[in-house]
């Protein structure tokens, strides 16, 4: 393998690489998944020999201890601490011989190549349980049956190879914390073996976190790349020793306190402490190590502790107080760790997330950020970084910010799939939808709204309906499209308005098939709304990341011919034969009675869009910041449709209370416009960092009444325009908005071009009240919907439309007063009829 031929060197270098992606993606967590016992598939020797070669190239190792261990037909339960990502390779390639199976993270495992090579090592598989965003309860049951499965691999006989602390250490030393995976196994498997193995040399590597986040990929590359600049046998290499004890009595030190256990262990770790040292990566450089300095700890809670109340730092060390045992209770300080301090374990800190998400409900995405009290204060208000990797915009998503700026219209079309067709024909390559993922083109939009289209056609080629179940998201958008182009109706659920109301819902629209997520239905789930239980027993699920993956090939073929066709102009091909004529159908809020289906036919959206055209000047140049659900009218039509409709490119995120994650995504994307209800932008104005929200130009709120504060803060941090409006569902849903050019607080602006308005008297025969007088709004125009959804077996819904003065007008129930101007401002609520 290693000749001195270019092409043999290339080949070394790729045994390098895939030899290590199979084992530095082994990373173990102490109470995570396991595949069972099964029976011994003898890892190769010359697979040991490889490793070994391998390894020298960069590490010299000397191991002490392991000629002492004798296997006696007893498991053996290998306990390493873990300072590097190497440290996993380098561990089995002196222990291959008695075959440990390795604990492995399922994600990164369940490739097709490392997935047929790391069988040779029989990796016990689990879930990445800390970064989950998955059920809390899901996770709890993940944990449980993980500790059995490996008690389960212990009692057959397999060796293990498992991490107690559960993570890469942060600062050189061991935290066990109140991880309490080893006594759960040695409780389970009581004639296992322990051995404690300690790793020195590491701490320092570019694979620790000596000098910041490691990078698994980018480390291996660098690696190769540096094996062939030392011509492959003259790499300097660092020193690493390992040292194994068995550790005797092992089930009765276990019997004891958790606290007391885990200590003995880290006391054991700690022992011989090493600084960390970087080792030269050329041999030109020579082989003596450096000492690094250790980098300043950050004062992240002194710096954050102006941004949380007294009151929610109090109420959230109550809830901390009440997750720990008596006998582990000290006094709570910023600087507390739950683990080391409080003894709270991986099992504790699902439950402590939970509670913590019901402060202000902001979502704990990961739960390994929880380390101390001040994290979970942090937490709770929404000022914690949450790790997640949001990609920076590409240059593409500014583009048009160099070209000349033109005014955007809605082209003529006869429905909105072909009004958004005609859109992306314009500009195939141009992006048009982004989230903290990345983003989609015109083309692979559509290429992907066609595949689904097709698998539904194919899938439910009776469905007249079918519901889509999701957040404000690229994959909703998706859904929605697909749904008409598939010639069926959309029907858009409302996942909050509880339990019975959803079942209505259902029963109303007589559905049996909803498009979601497995993911949402976990989160639902830990909010206690069991989704599936609320449904009827025969409703089917179509879980769209299960569906692609398994989405067949010949389906894929004939969407990318059908998407490029019609991009090209052959729109029949790109458009359904029979398409319904209703874009989707809505639901009230059923805040006063139960919820009415609300039928939105493509004509009235495409008039509100059109007329938005007219009392707004949108650009090339604006980009729209989207959070709002699809199931609310003003999420379906003006943050999901309107932007396609106008070729305005989008980004989205799917919780409109993740102020802190929006106000991010701001920073990278640079939205010109944003459209929410107040509520929701002043949670954005008030996390905001400088600069954050710099790029809006216009803002829309409505839903609710806008404070003075949030136009003074809008003002102050963008410098942009505040426009309040109204809307109602059954209205497609605007009906009046404040002009940019001349926006007036605490109003809700002028009627839309194509809507009429009357305002009456409420008592007596209707008749129109003067102006500046309180009245009941009437509305008539094109963008009413026609009636209230009829449901089979159940009583006819009320008429929502009265007559005056021989014309047929909508009755909002809302109060108004109408300006000489014609500027409304409302005045209550007169109630439903």
């Amino acid at each position: 393998v290693f000749s001195a031929s270019v092409g043999h060197l290339l080949v070394g270098a790729a045994t390098l690489l895939v030899t290590a992606a199979i084992f530095l993606h082994i990373k173990t967590l102490p109470e995570e998944n396991s595949d069972g016992p099964s029976k011994p598939a003898p890892c190769p020797k010359s697979l040991a020999r490889l490793l070994r070669l391998l390894v020298a190239l960069r590490y010299h190792v000397t191991v002490e201890g392991l000629e002492k261990i004798k296997p006696d037909g007893r498991p053996l339960l290998f306990l390493p601490n873990h300072a590097a990502l190497t440290d996993p390779i380098i561990l089995y390639s002196r222990l291959a011989h008695l075959q440990p199976r390795p604990l492995a993270d399922e994600g990164q495992l369940n490739r097709p190549l490392v997935r047929t090579l790391t069988s040779l090592t029989r990796p016990v598989t689990k879930p990445d349980l800390r970064a989950t965003s998955g059920s809390r309860r899901a996770v709890r049951a993940a944990v449980e049956e993980a500790l059995k499965r490996c008690a389960d691999a212990l009692n057959a006989g397999d060796n293990l190879l498992f991490y107690p602390a559960g993570m890469l250490t942060r600062d050189g030393s061991e935290h066990l914390g109140a991880n309490s995976g080893v006594q759960r196994l040695l409780a389970a498997a009581p004639q296992t073996r322990v051995i404690l193995v300690r790793t020195r040399g590491l701490w320092g590597s570019s694979f620790s976190h000596a000098k910041g986040q490691p990078d698994t990929i980018r480390g291996m590359l660098r690696g190769a790349l540096l094996v062939l600049a030392n011509l492959i046998f003259f790499m300097p290499r660092r020193r690493v020793h390992i040292h194994m004890e068995e550790l005797p009595q092992a089930g009765q030190m276990a019997a004891q306190s958790l606290q007391d256990f885990n200590r003995a262990l880290e006391t054991w770790y700690g022992t011989e402490s090493g600084e960390k040292a970087l080792v030269p990566y050329f041999f030109w450089q020579g082989s003596k190590p450096k000492a690094l300095a250790t980098a300043p700890q950050t004062q992240t809670t002194k710096k954050m502790e102006h941004a949380v109340s007294e009151a929610l730092r109090r109420e959230v060390c109550d809830i901390i107080a009440q997750s720990v045992d008596s006998a582990n209770t000290v006094e709570l300080s910023p600087e507390t760790r739950l683990g080391a301090d409080l003894g709270i374990d991986s099992l504790g800190l699902t439950e402590l997330a939970a509670r913590l998400e019901e402060v202000q409900g902001y979502r704990i995405e990961r739960l390994e950020k929880l380390v101390t009290v001040e994290d979970c204060v942090l937490a709770a208000a929404g000022l914690m970084a949450d790790g997640e990797k949001m990609p920076e915009a590409p240059k593409e998503w500014f583009a048009r910010d160099a070209a000349p700026e033109l005014r955007l219209e809605v082209p003529p079309a006869d429905n909105l799939p072909q009004a958004i067709l005609r859109q992306a024909q314009k500009d195939p390559q141009g992006l048009i939808v982004a989230d903290a993922q990345g983003t989609m083109s015109w083309r692979e939009l559509w290429l992907k709204v066609q595949a689904l289209a097709l698998l539904l056609r194919r899938r439910f080629p009776e469905e007249k309906r079918i519901g889509v179940m999701l957040p404000a998201s690229g994959a909703a958008t998706l859904s929605w499209l697909a749904v008409l182009l598939s010639g069926k109706t959309p029907v858009m659920l409302n996942w909050t308005v509880g339990p019975a109301n959803f079942a209505h819902c259902l029963h109303l629209t007589g559905l049996s098939v909803i498009m979601s997520a497995r993911a949402m239905l976990e989160r639902l789930d830990d909010q206690g709304f069991d989704v599936p239980q609320a449904a009827p027993g025969d409703l089917r699920w179509f879980f769209l990341e299960e569906e692609a993956r398994a989405m067949p090939l010949t389906l894929k073929a004939a969407a990318l011919i059908r998407s490029r066709l019609a991009l090209r102009g052959w729109e029949r091909l790109g458009l359904p034969r029979h398409m319904s004529e209703t874009a989707a159908i809505l639901f009230t809020s059923g805040s006063e009675t139960a919820p009415k289906g609300v039928p939105l036919t493509h004509a009235n959206i495409l008039a509100n869009c059109r007329d938005i055209a007219k009392v707004a000047t949108l650009t090339s140049r604006d980009r729209m910041l989207a959070m709002l659900p699809p199931f609310h009218s003003l999420g379906l039509t003006i943050t999901m449709v309107l932007p396609l409709c106008f070729g305005m490119p989008v980004v989205t995120h799917p919780n409109p209370t993740e102020a802190a994650r929006l106000n991010r995504l701001c920073r990278r994307w640079k939205p010109t416009i944003v459209v929410a209800p107040p509520t929701f932008l002043a949670a954005m104005l008030r996390q905001a960092q400088e600069g954050d929200l710099a790029s809006l130009r216009l803002g829309v709120v409505g839903a609710e009444a806008c404070p003075l504060s949030v136009y003074e803060a809008f003002a102050a941090q963008c410098g942009g325009v505040l426009c309040e409006g109204y809307g109602i569902t059954e209205c497609a849903p605007v009906v009046s908005v404040n002009r940019p050019e001349a926006p007036r607080p605490a109003t809700i602006g002028q009627p839309l071009p194509s809507v009429q308005t009357a305002v009456v008297t409420v008592e007596g025969s209707m008749r129109r009240v003067p102006e500046g007088e309180t009245g009941m709004l009437l509305v008539r125009g094109p963008n009413i919907f026609a009636g209230y959804l009829a449901g089979k077996d159940m009583p006819p819904p009320a008429d929502p439309f009265v007559d005056v003065v021989g014309e047929r007008w909508y009755r909002t129930g809302d109060m108004v007063k109408q300006a000489p101007d014609g500027n409304l401002t409302l005045a209550g609520r007169l109630g439903c009829f």
